[in-house]
């Protein structure tokens, strides 16, 4: 998410309306239309999210501590809301199950002086970033014990140009990014269900 930030960065130059986010997803994947289950289990679980970001030349760099809190957030809110769990614990809090989701952006495209010339420019020239994300979800159980993983890719293109004004209240990056965690994130709450992860005793 750094080139990301860097695109942002440049957005601001006439106010962060021409960014847009384009999500694509591994073939095969399955994007849930999602329903609640008619019933919660009497499981709690906790949340955990930490990420790992690369250049395009493979080094680890630092990620956004901001974004990082809000993905969190959002996690949780996602898991909360799935209607699976009967509530959601902190890290240090007891818990029946914990789900640990580890992020790593292997980034992909785009970069800082591509930002740098179109914010020169006001956006004129167009600027982009692909972030790629390898999203591995590890439940275990009350006493640490790993009980399944299961891995999801996304991909997020973001794009920076004056005339996307009109296309970023329907793709902006607030929008897309979390949509997409939450798109892998159901689709293995789904499929946990089925493996019946909610069922350990």
């Amino acid at each position: 998410m750094k080139k990301i930030g860097l695109i942002i960065v440049a957005c601001s130059a006439i106010g962060l309306f021409n960014c847009a986010t384009f999500t694509s997803y591994p073939d095969g994947f399955k994007d849930p239309t999602y329903a609640k289950p008619e019933k919660a289990s009497n499981k709690t679980i906790s949340v955990t999210y930490t990420q790992k970001s690369f250049s395009e030349n493979g080094q680890e760099i630092q990620v956004n501590a901001a974004a990082l809190e809000a993905l969190q957030k959002e996690l949780e809110k996602n898991v909360s809301e799935s209607g699976y769990f009967k509530a959601i614990a902190t890290a240090l809090e007891p818990s029946d199950l914990k789900l640990q989701i580890e992020g790593v952006d292997q980034g992909g495209g785009g970069g800082q002086a591509l930002a740098f010339i179109s914010g020169l420019t006001l956006t004129i020239l167009p600027a982009w970033a692909k972030d790629t994300f390898t999203i591995t979800y590890t439940f275990k159980d009350k006493k640490d014990k790993v009980v399944k993983q299961y891995v999801r890719s996304v991909t997020f293109n973001t794009w920076i140009q004056i005339l996307l004004i009109f296309v970023f209240p329907f793709q902006s990056p607030g929008k897309e990014i979390p949509a997409g965690f939450k798109a892998t994130t159901y689709s293995v709450l789904e499929e946990a269900a089925k493996d019946g992860i909610y069922n350990l005793k």
